[in-house]
């Protein structure tokens, strides 16, 4: 999988408010928090995920963000005027939810954008997911050729998807869609928070009632397989920070940090008792013989692409039941 296909790193992707539940002592506004939002007619101006100050002479009214944003400023009552990345079948990550993709502009996928609708649009706000810090930063959708030309139509926007907790990266664009005009202190957005809570603790406690469950995330090809690093990966950090222990493997991709990148033959030798992969991997000969898969031990890794507290109360309780009802298979 190259940059034509993107996934989560150079090489293979092409990861708030008061406390609720027993659980949680808060969901804390991380250090890549906007600041307050000014006046709609007054200069907008926020820091993005890389440490960018992006600065507009007021706020922004035509968003076009990355498709799994697109969804996530939905979930938080904020609607872009178009999106790009993902057409409307959406594929293998089934991150779009409740927002009908037909209804949006779609500008083209990774690598194929239509540059003149950007303009048609009349877009002053361009939104993607990002890793790293400043100039050097790379965007999970927007290619090096693609971005410059974005660029001189609308300033680009990141959000952070790897790095840092997804439980920090959902209360920023919560603060986001606020600072766009959003009201996120609605009902219906209340409830989800609880909810989000909910299953937070569910998965502790699952962690807690069956200790010792190892939980390996990765993605895979007849050659190769990319074993997520729990470090790096938002949602897995997040997974961590609320108890699950994950098989440890060495990290040995060229200094990139998402993977450990290890030929099909040598999965067997990390003893893992759950599987999260993206896609079916029962085309991998060795993955029919581990243990765990053996025992029906395995559970879709739905990855961290939809950033919102109703998006990913899913993930949440998926892996506290998957967590629940394993076995330590391994040695």
């Amino acid at each position: 999988m190259g940059m034509s296909e993107p996934r989560i790193s150079r090489r293979v992707l092409g990861g708030w408010v008061a406390a609720l539940g027993a659980g949680l002592t808060g969901l804390p506004l991380a250090a890549q928090t906007p600041g307050a939002s000014p006046a709609t007619t007054a200069e907008w101006s926020r820091v993005d995920a890389r440490g960018i100050t992006v600065s507009l002479p007021q706020r922004p009214t035509r968003v076009v963000a990355q498709t799994f944003l697109a969804q996530s400023l939905h979930d938080f009552g904020y609607e872009v005027v178009g999106h790009f990345g993902v057409d409307n079948s959406v594929g293998e990550f089934q991150s779009t939810g409740d927002l009908d993709l037909a209804e949006i502009p779609f500008l083209g996928i990774f690598g194929s954008y239509d540059i003149e609708q950007f303009l048609a649009l009349e877009t002053d706000l361009i939104l993607d997911f990002s890793w790293g810090a400043g100039e050097e930063a790379a965007f999970w959708y927007l290619d090096e050729i693609t971005l410059d030309q974005v660029a001189d139509i609308a300033p680009v926007f990141g959000i952070s998807m790897a790095g840092t907790s997804i439980n920090d990266n959902i209360a920023f664009v919560r603060d986001l869609a606020a600072a766009l005009g959003a009201d996120v202190e609605t009902p219906e957005i209340l409830a989800d928070i609880e909810a989000y809570a909910e299953a937070a603790n569910a998965l502790t406690a699952a962690t807690e009632t069956n200790p010792g469950i190892k939980v390996l995330a990765l993605q895979g090809s007849a050659e190769q397989v990319f074993l997520a690093n729990p470090a790096w990966h938002s949602d897995l950090i997040y997974f961590g920070e609320l108890g699950v222990t994950f098989t440890p493997f060495e990290v040995n991709e060229d200094g990139e940090p998402f993977w450990g990148v290890y030929s099909t033959e040598q999965l067997g030798i990390f003893p893992t008792d759950l599987y999260m992969p993206i896609g079916d991997l029962s085309s991998i000969g060795v993955w029919n013989t581990l243990p765990a898969v053996q025992a029906g031990q395995v559970t879709e890794w739905r990855f961290s692409t939809r950033v919102s507290y109703r998006g990913f109360a899913i993930n949440l309780n998926e892996l506290a039941t998957a967590i629940a009802n394993a076995s330590i298979v391994t040695e």
